[in-house]
């Protein structure tokens, strides 16, 4: 097989912002002529298709949400050849969305450029040749990172260190375990994984944190290469006198995750597995949009995944005000650094999304890629959090206030609850390590006013601490996933949202709690 084409892959980080603009316009001016098969277009676009610039689709065009796709997209259509990606929202709901072939080496694609950036030390070349091994720590089909698993194997040759289908007959804990068994007997070159499991992981092999299972689990498998390689990572952490960690086991070339968590983890990531996780940014329904192309830096934008809008903070604001408002939108060249917007895209590839609200918040920042800003993802538009119309908490904000104060914070879940006539920001949590109980809600209190100047404002201008904090049983939230799993619930539902958990959840995790003390 020939070497991988990084210069091909990694070509849009070097457009100018005249080139993004012309590669956005020339893809989606390609997809107006399929726009009439399209069975959601009729209630989208009242006048037709037939559209005659980018800014005539923009204008005729209305916004939209799942709703305006959910009785059109029918994985059990007998017609359709794609393939279909799975998601869950809400309470439970379903999401399929269809991916071509196009679409599918696009996303291909996209995830190896994120790998190779992950790995490269110069930006124009990356130690990533086809036939590494890859560790992939993803949910099975028919979620979006299964299909990418073996897209990744198919098109580019790597080779997963658990078999592909018989890993999706196991439990995801399962899957997590046999792979690093199996890594214990192979290397490991590509890492891709969500990045809390990484951190879970890590702290399987530190004895002072709090366990969620032995490591014994992850050597039941081990041949003679493996001990050999076990042993040799014990006598190096005790000659230099540190916990053993992955690192001492493993040394990969390119470690990419997902999750709002990346970049707030990313110190201990490196610490513990030798390199920093890159960040990636996708959604089930258009597929990778962002990738991080520097250690620490910000988000760019792949303009050949899609066409993109930007919903300005202040026309959110007009519509929370007024339901019936449509927000108005605008491009990349018109955001400006330091502000947030709600994501809206169009698909290209003939696939279905036409000015799709994501529900994604992201705030673009003061660095540049060569077309523009970079972004960090800040979290959903339905799950900020408002606190007595001062503020608008989003889960990026909650993490950094937990990494700037150095919390010991393994796992949580925060939402609003009313005392009376005050609102609180409730925080349910779990300690990865002991922590004075009371000096919790001063520390982060703290650090969400350094964070959230509008936070601040709550006990400048009010006077009060709108935080209230409950210190969970270790072990709660995985019991919580347990129970749920046993249940039926799917990989996506079976863990508590960060926000704004629902009073049966919150009742779940407290009762679970309960039981979890009385056996301690």
């Amino acid at each position: 097989m020939t070497a991988i084409d990084w210069r091909n892959l990694w070509k849009f980080l070097d457009y100018s912002g005249d080139q993004f603009a012309q590669v956005q316009s020339n893809s989606l001016r390609e997809q107006f002529g399929a726009m009439s098969n399209n069975p959601a277009m009729a209630q989208l676009s009242a006048g037709g298709t037939d559209f005659t610039s980018i800014d005539d689709f923009r204008a005729r065009v209305r916004l939209s949400t799942w709703d305006d796709y959910s009785t059109h997209l029918n994985p059990n259509d007998p017609n359709s050849s794609d393939t279909w990606a799975y998601t869950q929202f809400g309470a439970g709901n379903s999401k399929w969305a269809p991916f071509n072939r196009q679409a599918l080496d696009h996303l291909a694609d996209s995830v190896v450029a994120s790998i190779g950036l992950a790995a490269s030390t110069d930006g124009k070349s990356a130690n990533i040749n086809y036939g590494d091994r890859a560790l992939f720590n993803i949910p099975p089909r028919p979620y979006l990172a299964g299909h990418v698993g073996f897209e990744l194997a198919q098109k580019y040759g790597f080779k997963p260190l658990i078999p592909l289908e018989p890993g999706e007959d196991m439990e995801f804990k399962q899957r997590i375990s046999e792979g690093f068994a199996n890594a214990l007997n192979d290397r490991v070159d590509i890492l891709i994984s969500m990045t809390s499991v990484l951190k879970r992981v890590a702290e399987r092999f530190d004895p002072s944190a709090v366990k969620t299972g032995g490591s014994s689990g992850l050597i039941k498998k081990v041949n003679a290469k493996g001990a050999f390689r076990l042993a040799g990572a014990k006598l190096k952490s005790t000659f230099t006198q540190h916990t053993m960690k992955p690192k001492d086991l493993w040394e990969p070339k390119s470690i990419v995750g997902w999750g709002l968590d990346t970049r707030f983890y990313s110190d201990q990531i490196s610490d513990a597995w030798g390199r920093p996780p890159f960040e990636l940014y996708a959604s089930t329904e258009i597929g990778a949009m962002g990738v991080q192309f520097r250690e620490y830096g910000g988000l760019a934008l792949n303009p050949h995944t899609c066409f993109y809008e930007f919903i300005p903070e202040s026309e959110l604001e007009n519509e929370r005000i007024d339901p019936n408002y449509q927000p108005r939108t605008c491009l990349l060249d018109e955001v400006e650094p330091g502000k947030s917007y709600e994501v809206v895209a169009t698909s290209f590839f003939g696939m279905p999304f036409a000015r799709y609200r994501l529900g994604h918040i992201v705030q673009f920042t003061s660095a540049h890629v060569g077309y523009g800003n970079e972004f960090l993802f800040v979290g959903r538009a339905d799950e900020r959090i408002d606190i007595g119309g001062f503020t608008r908490v989003d889960e990026s904000t909650i993490w950094k206030a937990i990494s700037n104060a150095e919390l010991p914070i393994r796992d949580w879940t925060i939402r609003r609850e009313v005392e009376g006539i005050v609102p609180e920001l409730h925080m349910y949590l779990e300690l990865s390590n002991p922590y004075e109980a009371g000096r919790l809600v001063p520390t982060l209190h703290r650090s969400l006013k350094d964070c959230d100047p509008l936070y601040s404002d709550l006990e400048t201008m009010l006077g009060i601490c709108p935080l209230n904090v409950t210190v969970l049983s270790p072990g709660t939230f995985d019991a919580f996933t347990d129970m749920k799993l046993r249940q039926g619930a799917s990989l996506v539902g079976s863990r508590p949202p960060r926000m704004n958990p629902n009073d049966e959840i919150v009742g779940r995790l407290v009762a679970l709690d309960r039981a979890l003390a009385l056996t301690a």
